[in-house]
């Protein structure tokens, strides 16, 4: 059994300096968070050694430090235990749907692994948060959807046609890029709000490169009712 398979008592609620609040209150709680790692002894040592420092970092609320070692931990070894702390992290943030997908992989990681206290831990923490995700809408018109070679990026990451229409995006700034080949690119900067906001970006039909031209002034579509839609027409 190798060091990772040993570790991960618990992450502890007890705090004499300073009261736990909401989520961390009630979500700190399991019980062992040992794993069997197919890590190489060094990855699993140099594993360990993040997590531990994640979860001390986690328990003094420094989410930013935090995160970064619990996505490194991941990246060495995928498990719910970490799934679960890195879901922890992301809630601390604030950042709704990144750790609402953290929950959801650790629900599938501990069904795998055949640990049900961590399918409902994970499963109960998923739910709680769900309500407060915010999304994004991205309405491709008729005639760049077709394009051969269609690139949707939003903040660099590529998004299928089946996820356009309603896409889990932590708040902040965001930019969307769309490209295709012979294409002029479009590129929409939009900002998400903080819980269950729900932003539009349209994407107009792509100008062939040959017809773009330098400096012409593009103009914002008016708002539509109810969503905020972000949007530039050209043409």
């Amino acid at each position: 059994m190798t060091s990772s398979a040993r570790r991960r008592s618990s992450i502890s609620t007890e705090r004499s300096r300073r009261p736990r609040r909401g989520a961390f209150r009630a979500a700190i709680f399991w019980g062992a968070l040992a794993w069997a790692s197919s890590a190489s002894a060094q990855d699993a040592a140099i594993e360990e050694n993040l997590f531990r420092q994640g979860k001390e970092l986690l328990e003094h609320r420094r989410f930013d430090e935090a995160c970064p070692k619990f996505e490194e931990s991941a990246r060495l070894d995928r498990s719910s235990g970490v799934e679960l702390a890195l879901g922890l992290c992301r809630e601390g943030q604030g950042k709704m749907a990144s750790a609402w997908a953290a929950y959801l992989s650790a629900t599938a990681l501990a069904r795998r692994d055949g640990r049900p206290d961590r399918v409902e831990a994970a499963k109960a923490r998923a739910a709680a948060v769900e309500p407060s995700v915010s999304h994004v809408i991205i309405e491709v018109s008729p005639e760049t959807a077709v394009l051969p070679g269609l690139e949707v990026r939003q903040d660099g990451v590529a998004v299928g046609s089946a996820a356009w229409r309603n896409t889990p995006v932590d708040p902040g700034p965001h930019t969307l890029v769309v490209s295709a080949p012979g294409k002029q690119p479009f590129s929409q900067p939009f900002v998400v709000g903080h819980v269950a906001d729900l932003a539009t970006v349209r994407v107009p039909a792509l100008r062939d490169v040959s017809l773009a031209v330098a400096g012409q002034p593009v103009g914002r579509e008016p708002r539509s009712s109810g969503a905020r839609v972000v949007g530039f027409a050209i043409g």
